[in-house]
C-alpha cells in the first residue's frame, strides 16, 4: 500500500490532478484490479455525487483513460466546476475520453457507453436516465446537451401518457455543434455534423451518405457528403493552404482524402 501511495503522489506531482476524488470515484466505481490504475482521473473543482453505480472498462486498464475537467475552456471568465452524478447509474468506456471544464455528466438510472477518444468541451451537459450511445471519435462543442429524458410525463388529450425517457444514439465520427440540444429519440449516422444551435428528437438512420449535415430546430439535414475534418495534420495543411492563398475560397481535396470504411480523415 505504501508502494502504491508513493506511486500516486508521483503521479501527481507529473499531472497535477485531485488526488483524494480520483482515488474515491476510481475505488467506488471500479473493480480493485482495475482501481488501482486510476482509468478515472479528477481534475479541478468538480462535485461528486455517486451511489450504487458502476463503470466498466472494454479495453486496457491504465491511467487517465477518462479525464474529468481537464482543460479549462476560454469560453468562460473563470473555469466553471464540474458535476460528476451517478445515483443506480452505469457507464460504460471502450477508450479515452475527455470532459473539459463545467460539463456535467448525470446518469441516474441509466447506461451511458462512450466510445474511444470521445471529447465534450466545456459546458456540457450529459444527463442519462436510459440509454445514451456515443460512438468512437464523435466531438461536441461547448454548451451542447445530451438528454434521453423530458423528466415530466404528459397527458394527451386522448388520456394517454407516453413514457418520457427514450435512447440517443450518435454515430462515429460525429460533430455536434456549440449549443446543440440532443433529445431522446436522437438517431445520428457515421460521419454526421449537427450545426450550432440545434434541436435534434429524431433518427437519421435512413439516409445512406457518407456524410450529412444537419441544421436547425427542429434539426433537418440541409445537405448530404459533408465530413468533419478530424486530422490535426489535414488541418494544418489546410489553415497553410488558406494562408498562402489568400484570394482562393475553397481548397479542393484529393479523393483519397474523405473518410472510407478503413480510415478516417
Amino acid at each position: 500500500m505504501y508502494a502504491l501511495l508513493r506511486l500516486i503522489m508521483k503521479t501527481y506531482r507529473k499531472y497535477h490532478f485531485h488526488v483524494w476524488k480520483t482515488l474515491v470515484v476510481n475505488f467506488k466505481l471500479l473493480p480493485f484490479k482495475q482501481a488501482i490504475h486510476l482509468p478515472i482521473v479528477i481534475y479541478g473543482k468538480t462535485q461528486l455525487i455517486i451511489s450504487n453505480s458502476s463503470v466498466k472498462i472494454l479495453c486496457s486498464p491504465r491511467f487517465g483513460i477518462v479525464k474529468f475537467d481537464k482543460n479549462h475552456e476560454y469560453f468562460y471568465p473563470t473555469p466553471a466546476p464540474s458535476l460528476l452524478f451517478m445515483i443506480n447509474g452505469t457507464m460504460v468506456l471502450e477508450g479515452d475520453v475527455q470532459f473539459s471544464s463545467g460539463c456535467t455528466l448525470r446518469i441516474n438510472d441509466g447506461i451511458l457507453q462512450l466510445g474511444e477518444n470521445v471529447c465534450f468541451s466545456g459546458g456540457c451537459k450529459i444527463l442519462c436516465n436510459n440509454r445514451i450511445f456515443i460512438r468512437a471519435y464523435s466531438q461536441f462543442a461547448f454548451d451542447c446537451v445530451c438528454c434521453d429524458t423530458n423528466f415530466h410525463y404528459i397527458l394527451q388529450k386522448d388520456g394517454l401518457v407516453k413514457d418520457c425517457v427514450g435512447i440517443i444514439e450518435v454515430g462515429n465520427r460525429n460533430w455536434i455543434g456549440n449549443s446543440t440540444t440532443l433529445m431522446r429519440g436522437t438517431q445520428l449516422p457515421d460521419n454526421t455534423i449537427v450545426a450550432s444551435r440545434s434541436f435534434v428528437n429524431k433518427s437519421f438512420l435512413g439516409y445512406h451518405a457518407d456524410g450529412i449535415l444537419i441544421a436547425g430546430s427542429p434539426g433537418k439535414v440541409v445537405r448530404l457528403g459533408d465530413q468533419r475534418v478530424f486530422s490535426a495534420q489535414k488541418e494544418m495543411e489546410i489553415r497553410a493552404f488558406f494562408k498562402k492563398s489568400k484570394m482562393t475560397e475553397m481548397w479542393l481535396a484529393e479523393s483519397d482524402f474523405f473518410f472510407s470504411s478503413g480510415g478516417r480523415i
